[in-house]
């Protein structure tokens, strides 16, 4: 079976065309029975299902509050040309339990645990000495043509060695660019 990715925002019908959403390459993926859980980083869930009739029905993205289980989302699977959907969880630093069912079945299709990574930002993009993060982050320096120059973690990262330029870094599963600079203030 060929498995093209097209995404569809939750509820709404939209294809991946019309939105600006790229698959994430760094996401967690989980599989289950039917269907896969693909985790990003900053929150966002896609649920992608096998493209078959057996697979139709509703479904339930629950996470566990306490002793508890909380709907977040409820979903249609009823179209073979709609087998992807979107869940959002908020940011928490605390271990999430989480789970797909469907409608009218004990059994979980799918279910995981994740502890969100607080998205890191780069605090300075213009630089002399030091890039420096918002958050302690895993990071890795590369040239504008991809070549990695310096991997690290840490809040801060000595790029005083490198020549004046534009730069990329990657910091846990985010980017940004940023130019090394001849005039500091």
């Amino acid at each position: 079976m060929r498995s093209a990715l097209v995404l569809l925002m939750l509820f709404t019908g939209i294809s991946r065309a019309q939105t600006n959403w790229q698959p994430d390459s760094n996401a967690v993926k989980y599989s289950g029975t039917g269907v896969r859980a693909e985790v990003s980083a900053n929150g966002k869930i896609a649920f992608v299902f096998e493209q078959e009739q057996k697979y139709f029905g509703t479904y339930v993205f629950r996470k566990k509050t306490g002793e508890k289980w909380v709907a977040v989302k409820t979903f249609q699977y009823n179209d073979l040309k709609k087998y992807a959907f979107f869940a959002e969880i908020s940011y928490s630093d605390t271990l999430q339990h989480c789970q797909l069912r469907r409608a009218g079945y004990e059994v979980p299709v799918v279910e995981f645990d994740l502890k969100m990574v607080k998205p890191v930002k780069l605090l300075n993009e213009r630089v002399c000495d030091s890039l420096h993060f918002s958050e302690p982050a895993q990071y890795e320096v590369f040239d504008k043509f991809g070549k990695s120059l310096m991997k690290g973690f840490g809040r801060s990262a000595y790029v005083k060695k490198l020549k004046y330029d534009a730069y990329y870094v990657n910091m846990n599963s985010s980017t940004a660019e940023f130019i090394k600079s001849k005039k500091c203030k």
